[in-house]
């Protein structure tokens, strides 16, 4: 096998420099026996010499070593005199400005440096020797049933109004789910990329594999992460999605920030998808996501069924082959989405969730907690423990309370002034206060604003007795009144009373400006 340039001159330097380190041979002699010019052992020794290394420290580098500092990397011809620019700077600096071209970047190096700076070609080809150094990538070797990397793809597909109509309702965003290994992957349509749709593709996808993988990929989208700068420790998953991949048994693992190279598997499948599910529809006017999602489940089929490109199996032999049975298992059941807050219990250990209280057990007053709301339920977490679990109330202000969560005193107070226990008190008032107490419970659903109510009209038979406060409730429920406060000014000034005289019915005064029943055709009482 043929020996590499560069070893072959790097065989002759060292003899340079092992001729030149025994110190009694000109330079010129050197090159004699060594048949190079004597300016090219000067290089080289000079080299070393400026480098601070001894001829005998150069000696015992190796070859790499030696090559790197006679023969230092700068891509491009080199001309006398030149600065060279900082390549480094500019290529990050084109990163960060997609728009930035390579003249530009001269203009300002050329303004900068004047007859100092390279030529403009030698400048772009300088840069793209450089850009081809720092643009290696490396082939990664993924596990069967390791990772499922999850991305939306960058064009959405319009929905319209009608078969006929031109006006786009919404555009459908395209969830991809990819597996590592195999590459077998999964398709879908959702209006939104928000964390229950994210949620949803997950878990679909889960099950038309049949098996969970042990890692979620999330290319840091913001259903799936909140924050991903800095390093791992300054990372915030969304709460949500986070509770969806610890029910499933998986970790999530989002690809690193600044335009990473390891999610290749989902890259390429969203292409795959744009190029031959997406652009065979484009002059379709699909009507709804139900459409949509038809096309791309048979579009999908055909990518993992067919095979690779000079191969003869297809992602779907290799998965059922390799990958199917490495998944783990699925739950025994669906996921039910929730959206967590956070929540500080009240002195009366109650939480506030969407405009009702739910109570907790009384030794959580005061702290803050977790809550989880999904469509029927309430469920209060402190750290990672469940302390209590509500039916949902779609009442404002209602307060869901468990005799349970109380301390034992206030929940002898609550039993002995539940509901039932005044209504029973009330009925030996009197039927006119049982039915007023009856409206107040019916008109309020029974919230505690109707026990204060109804303990009113009790203190009110009390302070004035029970014949008076069933002849107060009598007159308020004859007028129209509703609170127990109007009970009680009825009773403080006995306006009752009026009630009483207003029954005596006096006859009517007779005048002759007062037309009688003969004028509008009635019969005159004789």
């Amino acid at each position: 096998m043929a020996r590499k340039k560069w070893e072959i001159d790097l065989k002759a330097i060292r003899d340079i420099l092992r001729l030149a380190s025994e110190e009694r041979y000109t330079f010129r002699e050197i090159g004699t026996s060594l048949s190079v010019s004597h300016q090219t052992v000067s290089k080289h020794v000079n080299t070393v010499a400026r480098c601070g290394l001894d001829i005998s420290q150069a000696l015992e580098l190796s070859d790499q070593e030696l090559k790197e500092i006679l023969y230092p990397k700068v891509p491009g011809p080199i001309s006398k005199g030149k600065v060279t620019p900082d390549f480094d700077a500019l290529i990050k600096e084109m990163a960060k400005h997609p728009s930035l071209t390579r003249k530009v970047l001269w203009d300002e190096y050329k303004e900068q440096f004047g007859d100092q700076s390279y030529s403009y070609s030698q400048f772009c080809v300088m840069m793209s020797s450089l850009k081809k150094v720092n643009s290696l990538t490396m082939h990664l070797e993924h596990s069967p049933g390791d990772k499922l990397f999850i991305d939306f793809g960058g064009d959405k597909v319009p929905i319209y109004g009608s078969t006929t109509s031109d006006d786009v309702v919404f555009e459908a965003s395209i969830f991809v789910g990819v597996l590592a290994y195999s590459g077998m992957c999964y398709v879908r349509a959702y209006e939104h990329q928000d964390v229950p749709s994210v949620i949803d593709a997950c878990e679909r996808a889960f099950i038309d594999f049949g098996g969970v993988t042990q890692r979620i990929v999330p290319d840091n989208m913001k259903a799936a992460v909140i924050d991903a700068k800095g390093d791992h420790r300054a990372l915030k998953l969304n709460p949500s999605f986070l509770e969806f991949a610890n029910f499933v048994g998986a970790l999530v693992v989002p690809t690193r920030v600044k335009r990473p190279r390891d999610k290749a598997r989902v890259e390429q499948m969203v292409g795959y998808v744009q190029r031959e599910i997406i652009s065979r529809i484009r002059h379709r006017h699909l009507v709804n996501l139900a459409e949509l999602n038809e096309e791309l489940t048979i579009g999908c089929k055909h990518l993992n069924e067919t095979n690779f490109q000079g191969m003869n199996h297809s992602r779907r032999n290799r998965f059922l082959e390799f990958e199917r049975s490495c998944l783990g298992p699925l739950p025994g059941k669906r996921f039910e989405f929730g959206i967590w807050t956070k929540a500080t219990a009240t002195s009366s250990y109650h939480v506030r969730v969407a405009n009702s209280f739910y109570s907790v057990p009384y030794v959580y007053a005061n702290r803050s907690l977790s809550v989880k709301m999904t469509l029927g339920t309430v469920e209060i977490y402190h750290g990672n423990d469940c302390v209590a679990i509500h039916q949902r109330t779609n009442v404002e202000n209602h307060y869901v309370t468990v005799d349970a969560h109380m301390p034992a005193p206030h929940r002898h107070y609550a039993r002995s002034n539940s509901a039932a226990t005044m209504m029973k008190e009330i009925e030996a008032i009197g039927p006119n206060s049982t039915l007023f107490a009856q409206q107040i419970l019916q008109r309020t659903n029974g919230r505690g604003s109707a026990y204060a109510s109804i303990a009113q009209i009790l203190d009110i038979a009390r302070r004035y007795s029970r014949q008076e406060c069933e002849k107060s409730v009598a007159h308020a429920l004859r007028i129209g009144a509703t609170k127990s406060s109007s009970v009680l000014n009825i009773a403080k000034g006995s306006l009752y009373l009026y009630n009483e005289q207003d029954d005596i019915t006096a006859p009517n005064p007779v005048h002759e400006n007062i037309r009688g029943q003969h004028y509008y055709g009635g019969q005159d009482v004789g």
